[in-house]
């Protein structure tokens, strides 16, 4: 792949309107676009049906092109060198810009680390088949090119598409987790310096659990951290998962599922969610076998309640989340620890 070769504040072809880090073309035809790729990802992100008609009849009023002439012009001063219909600037120097008559998605990172983590992740065979396909690296600039892929994310408020997604994507990521495996001791901070980690354990079953993997060797692999509906984009028959360079780590391996799974409860009880995920459960099994074992499971949903804490507490609410979080973590280990010890009992009669 060619690098890169940015011509600094060479801005882009077509003239842009914004306002904060938001800048899009001075096109109505591409105002349109824009707004209704946004529509789409904000719609499939809401899971509550009164809003998501509300945002949908927001969306219908704002791709009225009289409403980009509101916007005043602006230059967003970023190094690049090809036409954006869409700039989106982040903190610490982040942005990313879309060329969607291009087909193509450029991505500025906030440091060299954060860049250096995206070549080792996305230059991994197992994840380059299931993410859009990189364009150019540019390591000078910080930035790379990936394919525009226009799809939409997978729709919280639609649970059938929702288990089709997971049941599609489990063996490709069961062949991610596989890359990279260790055994290690899970790194379980003391309960009593967090009281809304206590709580969360105490309530959803897991105390003793904690108290037996405190220094436990198990085993872990390469999961994508923050797999949620929004980085999972639907796309026909194809899907393809997006922002793996920021969360990636090496964990246990059913914390991806559970993860996917919690976002679903934004939409629907966790018990539901659940119940229909783990109904059958030999897809976890077929591509991951020890998936299902006691340690696995337990290991995983330690990780995953440590984890969701404490993404909790960085949203700066806490009392409802993690009313709703325990009630998940209660449904999710009562299942799992049943198919774990089903799952034992059938590998001692084979």
């Amino acid at each position: 792949m060619e690098p890169l070769t940015p011509s600094p504040f060479n801005i882009t072809q077509n003239s842009m309107r914004g306002v904060g880090g938001f800048c899009v073309a001075d096109s109505s035809s591409a105002w349109v676009k824009v707004v209704d790729n946004l529509a789409e990802n904000v719609l499939a992100a809401e899971g509550r049906r009164l809003f998501r008609r509300l945002k949908a009849g927001a969306f219908r009023v704002l791709r009225h092109p009289i409403w980009l002439r509101v916007l005043p012009r602006t230059s967003p001063q970023v190094p690049l060198d090809v036409p954006a219909d869409l700039i989106i600037k982040g903190k610490n120097d982040k942005w990313i810009a879309f060329d969607l008559q291009g087909g193509r998605v450029i991505r500025k990172l906030a440091s060299r680390e954060l860049y250096q983590q995206e070549v080792w992740i996305r230059t991994i065979p197992e994840v380059a088949a299931i993410s859009p396909p990189i364009l150019k690296w540019d390591p000078d600039g910080l930035m790379y090119v990936e394919a525009y892929q226009p799809g939409r994310p997978a729709a919280l408020h639609d649970l059938d598409e929702g288990m089709k997604v997971l049941l599609s994507l489990w063996p490709r990521l069961a062949a991610v987790y596989k890359v990279k495996t260790s055994c290690a001791p899970l790194d379980l901070p003391k309960l009593d310096q967090d009281l809304a980690l206590q709580y969360v354990v105490r309530e959803g079953g897991l105390e003793a659990a904690w108290q037996r993997l405190e220094g436990h060797a198990v085993k872990q692999g390469l999961l994508h951290g923050d797999l949620k509906h929004l980085n999972i984009l639907v796309q026909k028959d194809k899907l393809w998962v997006i922002d793996w360079g920021e969360q990636f780590f090496t964990g246990p391996p059913l914390f991806d599922l559970l993860y996917f799974l919690y976002w679903h409860t934004r939409s629907f009880p966790p018990e539901i969610v659940i119940n229909r995920a783990l109904a059958s459960p030999g897809w976890i099994s077929d591509s991951l076998p020890e998936g299902l074992e006691p340690l696995a499971v337990e290991a995983s949903l330690l990780v995953f309640a440590l984890e969701m804490v404490k993404r909790i507490g960085e949203e700066g609410s806490r009392k409802s989340p993690l009313k709703k979080l325990v009630r998940f973590l209660k449904a999710a280990t009562g299942r799992l620890r049943e198919l774990s010890v089903n799952s034992m009992e059938g590998a001692l009669w084979r």
